[in-house]
């Protein structure tokens, strides 16, 4: 509501005096307003009755009689006819119109009209006496009488005066005994009004406190809801971002609940154990637990791995791979041993067709299809299988040489500590060794088998190398200078021996 510019001549009353006026609450009532909010919105009452925003310059004429004017027209009308009162008011009025514009305003002519009706009204009601002017007899019609009424009683004396302690009102105390009011004291007026600053002060002072109180419930709410978020966020990173967790790590921290105890509260929820249970069944083997960042960046190392191998289908979905990835975490299985399980298993095996063909036949019961998620497994330690992959390395070369690939021999040889490249030199010798050492030994008759030459040149038997270096001077013997078999021809591998 805008704020009405009142004239400077206007002197409202007490606001706690004005709405008790019939008139102030009648219009309030049928606003639907409180009788202070509509003496407000009329800009407060004077003593005179008018409104501050229809006096002085807020009225169609823009002057208004002071207080002071309208009380001396008001009681200069006081016991004439009805409505003098009225009309004295509206002379005083009109008279003041016309000295400040120079003329009578417009409304003024009616207002004496009803004036003299009122007059006439009056005169009908008043007997004449019998008593007739003469001298104006024969000059015309009599004079019309103007209306008469009792006349006043005389003034009583005055004796003294009193003021009332309470309110301050000035009487004037008269012969009679009888009082008359000559001012309005203000003390009850003060006294209100200081209770009316008071309340005001306290209701001021009880609104700031309160605007202080909100903007410190916002103020918290605001953090409450930023920790909420911070908290979200993290937890989502770390795959924990279902409805009903989050509704949890919401209800914890808007009801205050700190950031620390919180995080606590949700570590000790199911869906967290079950996202990161890798800590869990290290815990239960009384191992130390990983952070979540160390255990996140842990899964990464893990996928890297996989990717760079093109085995992503192995970890499944996401639950699947969280739960695969928690074993080896469970485990201590590190991204560096699973890195070499899976080279292993694609590099060594799965890569190479007769090491796959002797892995598949040393171990039937891995298949193809199994073969990296076997050397995944966290059972088998990864001595065991790089002790099986050389084992069939080994093998391997045997049969790369037509010969015999037996898993005892081979798993002897690896025991020994022979690698593929060791291996592979040595069935070469065998495999130049063995047709003629067979045939010479037959026509001895006696016999020779690949396990004697594997003595001699993969397990570095000296009676296996002296059983060849006789047959050999045996072959020189019987067949000096023919032309058969020369007396190199069984000594020739044996030159350049590993062992």
């Amino acid at each position: 509501m805008m704020a009405i510019k009142l004239d400077p001549n206007f002197v409202p009353i007490p606001l706690s005096k004005a709405v008790k006026s019939p008139a102030v609450i009648a219009n309030a009532k049928s606003q639907g307003i409180t009788p202070e909010q509509y003496v407000e919105s009329r800009g407060g009452i004077n003593a005179s009755g008018y409104y501050g925003d229809s006096y002085g310059i807020n009225s169609s004429d823009k002057v208004s009689l002071t207080d002071a004017e309208y009380k001396a027209a008001s009681m200069s009308g006081i016991g004439g006819v009805a409505g003098a009162s009225g009309a004295a008011i509206n002379k005083a009025l009109a008279d003041k119109i016309k000295a400040q514009t120079g003329s009578y305003p417009a409304w003024y002519a009616s207002a004496q009209a009803a004036a003299a009706a009122n007059i006439a009204a009056a005169n009908a009601n008043t007997v004449l006496p019998d008593i007739i002017d003469e001298s104006n007899y024969f000059n015309g019609p009599p004079p019309i009488p103007t209306a008469t009424s009792t006349p006043p009683p005389l003034a009583l004396k005055t004796v003294g005066t009193f003021t009332d302690p309470k309110s301050g009102d000035v009487f004037a105390l008269r012969e009679d005994g009888t009082k008359e009011l000559l001012s309005e004291g203000t003390k009850q007026a003060d006294a209100l009004s200081a209770k009316e600053a008071a309340d005001a002060k306290a209701a001021a002072e009880e609104y700031n406190a309160q605007m202080v109180a909100d903007a410190k419930t916002q103020e918290i709410k605001a953090e409450r809801q930023s920790a909420y978020e911070t908290l979200k966020d993290e937890f989502t990173k770390y795959g924990l971002g279902s409805d009903e967790f989050l509704a949890e790590v919401k209800n914890l921290i808007l009801t205050g609940t700190p950031t620390s105890q919180a995080t606590l509260k949700l570590r000790a929820t199911n869906e967290y154990a079950a996202r990161f249970a890798g800590n869990q069944e290290r815990r239960n083997a009384g191992k130390n637990v990983y952070d979540e960042a160390t255990y996140l960046s842990l899964e990464n190392q893990y996928r890297e791995t996989f990717g760079a191998y093109g085995l992503d289908n192995l970890l499944g979905d996401t639950k699947t791979s969280q739960a695969k990835l928690a074993q080896y975490i469970g485990q201590d299985k590190s991204p560096l041993e699973i890195k070499k399980r899976v080279q292993m298993a694609v590099e060594q095996v799965q890569n190479r067709t007769d090491v796959r063909l002797m892995f598949a036949e040393y171990y039937p019961e891995i298949t193809d299809k199994d073969l990296v998620s076997y050397f995944l497994e966290p059972k088998d330690t990864l001595a065991s299988l790089e002790s099986k992959v050389n084992i069939a390395s080994i093998g391997s070369t045997a049969m790369r040489q037509g010969l015999v690939a037996d898993l005892g021999t081979s798993q002897a040889l690896s025991e020994m500590g022979l690698t593929e490249e060791q291996a592979a030199a040595g069935y070469k010798n065998v495999a130049t060794t063995l047709p003629d050492a067979k045939r010479l030994t037959a026509i001895e008759g006696g016999k020779y088998t690949q396990a004697d030459a594997e003595g001699a040149y993969l397990k570095n038997l000296a009676s296996e190398q002296r059983k060849l270096a006789k047959l050999a001077e045996r072959e020189q013997a019987r067949f000096a200078g023919s032309s058969g078999v020369n007396k190199t021809s069984l000594t020739s591998s044996t030159t350049g021996q590993l062992y």
